[in-house]
């Protein structure tokens, strides 16, 4: 995996999940791994779900550096290929709900969820 520093370009809601995104260069939006794991599975322990998901699909992911209150730290990002992957990988009843809220935000550009 690469190591790209990334501005944060927002968060867009999906229901009462936040999932972080940014733009990167070359390899348009990033999706916050972590995030988009927490909005698929009921559970408190999405980094270690996410974890999990990505030790059987290394691939999946890229790392990103995002900036913190407490600093820089790096991260798992997944373009939009990988977000679709680990939605269809997923075992979870809301990962339909995800993906119509991924339909509805590829109609609005990032700015206007800042």
């Amino acid at each position: 995996m690469s190591t790209k520093k990334i501005g944060d370009s927002g968060s867009a809601l999906l229901a009462d999940e936040r999932i972080r995104r940014a733009v990167s260069d070359g390899h348009g939006t990033l999706y916050s791994a972590v995030d988009v794991a927490a909005a698929l599975a009921d559970t408190e322990n999405s980094e270690e779900l996410w974890n999990e998901l990505k030790a059987r699909e290394p691939a999946l992911a890229e790392l990103v550096q995002t900036a913190h209150f407490d600093g820089v730290r790096q991260e798992d990002a997944l373009s939009l290929d990988g977000l679709f992957r680990v939605i269809q990988a997923f075992p979870s009843a809301r990962a339909e709900r995800l993906r119509h809220w991924l339909a509805q935000t590829a109609r609005h550009p990032m700015s206007s969820a800042a």
